[in-house]
């Protein structure tokens, strides 16, 4: 209203935080490096809100070129700028449930990817996920005939501990196998995994087959270390296990099934010369 406006300073129309700005703007005009400009700033009302204006200065100036005043087209845009925070203000809601979204997306896939290569009961890798690695050593290696060592083990007399102790106990022993073959090969190269049932695997990239050797052979005595008793076993008073391992470096003949094949081999021998103990083939061609 023209009450409220006449009278009134026009700076002190300006909300304190628009005026540099616009001095700015006002500035160019008066030193003639300009002839207008437009802006949006907000007035204050006389009751203390905030009013946005579209606000549009032109320079008026005589036939020689003089500036004589200043012509202005103010027009209220409040409903508008309002309108524009509201849908800022959405879309920073929306763009946040997405993100949401997305987080909870990204977790949830990588739980399925977590239950696709783990082992559910001992946290291990799972049989997938230790042909996947097998393979990608093979391939990786084969240039340059790496050493690539393979091990599996096997829980004396497992089906016995079963049925004097019940499956739970026979979970929490797989469990425990785990961990132990966990603890023994705790590189970031080493895979170890549960291969099915009782029998364990682990992958054993570049390491010198008396090294690989010496890891077995501390591999078994951990799991006896272990005091589970077994009232079952021929064995021994306590669970163990029998391990089979080779060692071969890495040619175009040998795929995953070689490797699978020999350990499988040396894991029976050492079940026919009496179980817990460590059978290693190593091949040096």
């Amino acid at each position: 209203k023209d009450e409220e406006v006449f009278g009134r300073d026009y700076g002190s129309l300006t909300h304190p935080d628009d005026q540099a700005r616009e001095r700015i703007l006002f500035g160019a005009l008066q030193a003639r490096e300009q002839n207008g400009y437009s802006i949006e700033k907000r007035y204050v009302h006389h009751d203390g809100r905030s009013v946005w204006i579209s606000e549009s200065l032109s320079v008026l100036r005589d036939s020689e070129g003089q500036p004589q005043g200043f012509t202005g087209v103010i027009e209220d845009i409040t409903a508008r700028r309002e309108a524009e925070d509201s849908l800022r203000r959405l879309n920073a809601g929306l763009e946040l449930r997405v993100a949401e979204r997305t987080a909870e997306l990204e977790e949830a896939n990588g739980k399925l990817e977590k239950l696709a290569t783990e082992d559910g009961l001992t946290g291990l890798a799972n049989r997938r996920q230790l042909d996947a690695t097998i393979d990608r050593e093979l391939s990786r290696g084969f240039r340059t005939s790496d050493m690539l060592s393979f091990l599996m083990c096997d829980v004396d007399f497992f089906k016995r501990y079963n049925d004097r102790y019940g499956h739970g106990e026979g979970d929490r022993c797989l469990k425990l196998v785990g961990a132990a073959l966990r603890a023994s090969f705790h590189r970031a190269s080493d895979l170890t995994a549960r291969y099915g049932g009782e029998e364990f695997s682990v992958v054993i990239p570049n390491t010198p087959p008396e090294h690989v050797l010496q890891l077995a052979e501390r591999l078994r005595a951990r799991v006896m270390t272990e005091a589970i008793p077994h009232g079952g076993s021929d064995a021994a008073t306590v669970v163990t296990i029998s391990i089979g391992v080779v060692s071969a470096p890495i040619t175009r003949e040998r795929a995953r099934a070689w490797y699978i094949k020999m350990a499988d081999e040396a894991l029976y021998r050492s079940k026919a010369a009496g179980r817990n103990r460590v059978t290693h083939v190593g091949v040096v061609n």
